[in-house]
């Protein structure tokens, strides 16, 4: 009966719940960063990459967690709204303020500590 009632709370958590499978899986991996000089053709989903020589990032992409797979780029230095970034020895990687599309999916959401964190 324990089992049963497991797996009825389960099935109602997975009917009802506002997070897609694509949202969940996203949750359980980390993303991290990577330097490059150019964003590649073909993005790995759990990576944010960065433009610029470490410590003078200018610009930042990665691929929208909600499964849209829509890129999208993020103003470092310059012009408003800009975000800040800090990562950790791992590579895992912190991006603040939280990333709105307007368009689109309109995902809102957090990078903290690799994770995704919904709003």
């Amino acid at each position: 009966m324990r089992k049963l009632r497991h797996f009825i709370r389960w099935i109602y958590q997975r009917w009802f719940s506002k997070t897609s499978v694509e949202q969940e899986r996203q949750l359980s991996k980390l993303y991290v960063s990577e330097h490059v000089s150019d964003f590649p053709n073909n993005p790995n989903p759990q990576v944010v990459y960065l433009l610029g020589k470490s410590g003078q990032e200018w610009l930042a992409g990665l691929v929208c967690p909600c499964g849209c797979g829509r890129f999208i780029e993020l103003v470092l230095k310059g012009e408003h709204p800009r975000w800040t970034f800090s990562t950790t020895k791992k590579g895992s990687i912190t991006i603040s303020p939280s990333i709105w599309r307007n368009v689109g999916c309109r995902s809102h959401f957090f990078v903290i500590n690799g994770k995704i964190k919904w709003c």
